[in-house]
C-alpha cells in the first residue's frame, strides 16, 4: 500500500512542480506524509508488544493499558511511547484509569506486571532499570520476566550457506540454560538433526523436508538459520560479540530425583501443579525407545501399571475406569496426570496453548516452561518412531469416552494442544505431575 502511495505522489509530484515546487528541504522525506493512519481506539489485548506500534498512543490515550502476549500490560506514555512494568509508576496515573484485559499471560492474573521496558518507534528497543530486576506475577506461578544483559556474537548464523547442509552446524541455548550444539545431515531426501549436550546425543528425522526438493531446502534452510539466531542470546561475551540490556524471561525450574535409577528431571509450577519439565525415562521391561535410545515410549497399560490396579481390570483391549491419582510408573511422590489435569494446563497456556508448551528448540515460546519437544511416538505395527519433529503424545490415567477399548486419553501436541486418543499399545511418552 506504501509503495502504491509513494509512487502517486511522485507522479503528482511531477505534474505539479510544472506550476509551484512540490515539498521543501524541511521535509524531504515523502512518507512523512502517507503514513498508515493508526488506530486510536485501543484493544484490551494483542499478540504482542510490537502490535502496539499500529494503535495511537496520544494524549487522549494516555494512562490507557493494553495486555501485550510477551511483555505483559502496556501503559501509554500520551507521546506515542508504550510504558512496561515499574516504569509505569513515573507516569503518574491513576490505577483506576489504567484498564487491563482479562485475557493476562497464560498462568498469570489479569494484573500482572509486565517487563521493564519502553517500546517507542521499535520493538526491540529497552530501557533496562537494573540487571538484577526480577519482576513475576501477582501468582507465583505465572511467568517472570528478568531484565539483563544478554551478548551476542557477531552474526552467529551467518556461516550457514543453504546449499551446504554440513555449514549447518552451530551451538545455542535451551530453554534450561544449557548450550546444545546442532548438526544437520542428509540421508537420501531425509533432514537428520543431531543435538549433543547436557543430556546426551540424540538424533531424528525431520520428515517434514524433502531435501530433493529445492522449495523444501529453502524452507529446511531458513527453519535451521532461525533456530541457530533465536538461540544465541545468552552467550558468553567475547571477540565480535554485542551486548545489550534484553528482558528475558525467567523459569523457576525445580528437581526430581527418581530414586529407583538415579535420575534427576527438572520439574515447573503450573497452576496448581507440579509437572516433569522433561519427559519420564524410566526403563521398564516393556518400553520402547527410540533408535538412539534418547526417549523412551510406553504402552497405556504399562503407564498407568494397569497389573497393580486392585479390582480393575484394564488391559489393551477392554476398556476400564481408572481411579484417581494413579501412581503408575511415576517415581514416588508422584502420578500419571489425569484428563482434567491436561485441560487445566491447557487452559493455563491460552490461546496459542502449542506455542506456550514447546520448547523454543522446536519453534515455540515455552511461556510456561512445561518445555514439550517434538518426540513423536512409536507405532507398533511398524517397530519405529513416526512424527518425530512434528508432535508428541503424553498418557493420561483415562479410558473413558473413545470409541473403543483399544484406545485411551492422551495429550496430544500437534498443530494444537489437545485432549485426544491414542492407541494402548502404540508408544507415548509420559510426564508425571505430583501427588496431590
Amino acid at each position: 500500500m506504501k509503495k502504491m502511495m509513494v509512487k502517486n505522489f511522485a507522479f503528482l509530484c511531477a505534474v505539479a512542480s510544472m506550476f509551484v515546487a512540490c515539498g521543501d528541504d524541511s521535509a524531504s522525506d515523502p512518507m512523512s506524509e502517507w503514513d498508515t493512519p493508526k488506530n486510536s481506539v485501543l484493544p484490551d489485548s494483542v499478540a504482542s508488544s510490537g502490535e502496539l506500534l499500529n494503535y495511537e498512543c496520544s494524549a487522549a490515550n494516555k494512562c490507557k493499558g493494553v495486555m501485550t502476549g510477551d511483555l505483559g500490560l502496556g501503559v501509554c506514555d500520551g507521546k506515542g511511547g508504550w510504558v512496561y512494568m515499574s516504569l509505569i509508576e513515573t507516569l503518574g496515573c491513576p490505577s483506576n484509569d489504567t484498564p487491563v484485559s482479562s485475557e493476562a499471560l497464560p498462568g498469570s492474573s489479569a494484573s500482572l506486571p509486565a517487563s521493564s521496558a519502553t517500546v517507542g518507534e521499535s520493538s526491540s528497543s529497552v530501557v533496562a532499570l537494573s540487571s538484577e530486576a526480577v519482576v513475576e506475577s501477582s501468582s507465583s506461578q505465572g511467568p517472570k520476566y528478568e531484565i539483563k544483559e544478554v551478548c551476542v556474537a557477531a552474526n552467529p548464523c551467518e556461516a550457514m550457506v543453504k546449499t551446504d547442509v554440513s555449514t549447518w552446524h552451530f551451538t545455542r541455548k535451551d530453554d534450561f540454560g544449557d548450550d546444545v550444539e546442532y548438526t544437520y545431515s542428509v540421508s537420501g531426501r531425509d533432514l537428520n538433526l543431531t543435538t549433543s549436550g547436557k543430556n546426551g546425543t540424540s538424533t531424528k528425522t525431520l520428515s517434514m523436508y524433502n531435501m530433493e526438493s529445492e522449495v523444501y531446502v529453502e524452507m529446511a534452510f531458513n527453519a535451521a538459520k532461525s533456530t541457530c539466531e533465536d538461540g544465541n542470546t545468552g552467550a558468553s561475551a567475547g571477540t565480535g560479540s554485542v551486548c545489550t540490556m534484553d528482558t528475558v524471561l525467567v523459569i523457576d525450574y525445580g528437581k526430581l530425583l527418581d530414586t529407583r535409577d538415579g535420575k534427576e528431571y527438572k520439574t515447573v509450577v503450573i497452576g496448581d501443579l507440579e509437572w516433569m519439565a522433561e519427559n519420564l525415562k524410566y526403563a521398564d521391561a516393556s518400553h520402547y525407545t527410540s533408535s538412539d535410545s534418547s526417549e523412551f515410549f510406553y504402552r497405556w497399560t504399562t503407564a498407568i501399571v494397569a497389573s497393580e490396579l486392585e479390582g480393575v481390570d484394564c488391559n489393551l483391549t477392554t476398556a476400564c475406569e481408572v481411579p484417581e491419582n494413579v501412581q503408575g510408573i511415576c517415581p514416588d511422590g508422584w502420578r500419571i496426570p489425569s484428563k482434567a489435569d491436561f485441560k487445566a494446563l491447557i487452559e493455563a497456556a491460552g490461546d496459542s496453548a502449542e506455542l506456550n508448551l514447546v520448547n523454543s528448540s522446536s519453534g515455540g515460546k515455552n511461556m510456561l516452561g512445561f518445555s514439550a519437544d517434538y518426540v513423536g511416538y512409536y507405532n507398533i505395527t511398524y517397530s519405529k518412531v513416526q512424527s518425530g519433529g512434528d508432535e508428541i503424545d503424553l498418557w493420561a490415567a483415562d479410558n473413558s469416552n473413545w470409541r473403543s477399548g483399544e484406545y485411551a486419553t492422551s495429550l496430544d501436541i500437534s498443530g494444537d494442544a489437545e485432549i485426544s486418543e491414542f492407541p494402548k499399545d502404540w508408544g507415548a511418552s509420559v510426564r508425571c505431575v505430583k501427588s496431590k
